[in-house]
């Protein structure tokens, strides 16, 4: 009962009646899929192959063309599958027939890849050697990435063996980014040895990839990394990574490990998940007040305490955060509490007078817990005015 779809098959079939160029956009909207039309984008870009190869026949060009406008990848990739193995696709007619840079480079490397049987090595000389291609690492990172991650030792020499400019160091990023994940310490020497800036992407990566590795393996990465200015960050997460069930342990290792103002940066941690404070991020943030926050700067405890105080008021905690702020240092608890308790949603009358009792009765200077008081009674004020 689909018309789109009965003219694809048609024209699968050979059926010379076909308006490929009319067809073509159909093709383009089923493959998208929506609105319970998933199953059909499924089949549209399993046969799509079938589809172009009956379409080089009539009108190359044309199908070329719309090949290299095409957003969805796989369409693409399908034409191309048909395109590389054609007397009528080639690199010469996909330089002149797609004028447009970004699709051009798009349609290049799915060319290239195509045209190499699964040889990464192979696609990737030949992109990086076409006068064609525009921009040759942009187009090349999808391959790289994906070679990378099957076979990062290949990767890594096919990379070194390239010229020493510009674009092979940002190739060497790449293969450094992906291989993190897999083996941190031979992406790291591998980095290293290529002379690959540490405040390059990959280096972020570091902390998720290097979580299982022994510390006497991690030692020595961090070791070269100690004079990076975003040194402490790195250890930081790489220690909440390591130990994500045991702040106790995470802390320690920090300590150990950390330069001056590590406390900073694990007090900058808290939050990272952004809206989620689930048992371990709790237990961190209780955890952090086992040490030495002294030099931490209020505006960044208070704002650590804003996040703290509004994601256990949504689990109706909101006094166990208050309770936690009797821990911090005197400088900074009390305009942390005040910030967090300006930030904390009080229209619900049972969290208001637990919040005021809480305030009544606290451990605090009978100056903070006046303007308290006059800030919480304010809030019902204007909760009143609200409704």
């Amino acid at each position: 009962t689909d018309t789109g779809l009965v003219k694809m098959l048609r024209a699968m079939a050979g059926d010379p009646a076909t308006s490929f160029s009319e067809l073509s956009a159909w093709v383009t909207q089923a493959a998208k899929g929506g609105e319970g039309r998933e199953q059909l984008a499924r089949y549209t870009e399993e046969c799509a192959a079938s589809f172009y190869q009956q379409w080089l026949k009539v009108d190359p060009v044309a199908a070329l063309q719309h090949a290299g406008q095409a957003t969805n990848e796989r369409l693409l990739t399908s034409f191309m599958e048909a395109g590389a193995h054609s007397a009528v696709i080639t690199e010469t007619t996909i330089a002149d027939a797609i004028t447009d840079p970004k699709n051009r480079d798009r349609a290049l490397a799915a060319y290239f890849e195509a045209k190499a049987n699964g040889d990464p090595k192979l696609a990737l000389q030949n992109l990086i050697n076409s006068a064609a291609v525009n921009d040759q690492v942009e187009s090349s990172q999808h391959m790289l990435t994906d070679w990378t991650r099957k076979s990062p030792r290949e990767a890594a020499a096919w990379v070194a063996s390239l010229p020493a400019n510009e674009d092979r160091a940002e190739l060497v990023s790449t293969v450094a980014t992906n291989w993190m994940e897999s083996d941190p310490e031979a992406a790291f020497a591998f980095a290293q040895a290529q002379g690959l800036p540490i405040n390059e992407q990959w280096i972020s990566k570091l902390p998720y990839g290097a979580r299982y590795l022994p510390e006497a393996k991690v030692a020595p990465i961090l070791a070269a990394l100690r004079q990076e200015p975003e040194y402490n960050q790195w250890m930081v997460r790489l220690a909440r990574n390591r130990s994500p069930n045991n702040p106790a342990g995470a802390i320690a290792f920090m300590a150990k490990y950390g330069q001056p103002g590590w406390q900073s940066a694990a007090v900058t941690d808290l939050g990272h998940l952004g809206g989620r404070l689930d048992t371990p991020e709790q237990d961190f943030a209780f955890q952090l007040t086992t040490i030495d926050l002294s030099n931490v700067d209020p505006a960044l405890m208070a704002k650590a305490t804003v996040w703290v105080a509004q994601s256990l008021a949504e689990k109706g905690k909101l006094t166990t955060a208050l309770d936690w702020t009797l821990k911090l240092p005197a400088a900074s608890a009390a305009q942390a509490r005040a910030e967090a308790l300006a930030k904390v949603d009080l229209h619900d009358t049972q969290r208001r007078a637990a919040t005021d009792q809480w305030v009544r009765r606290a451990a605090i200077s009978e100056a903070e817990r006046t303007s308290l008081i006059q800030q919480v009674n304010a809030q019902a004020q204007l909760s009143a005015v609200a409704k």
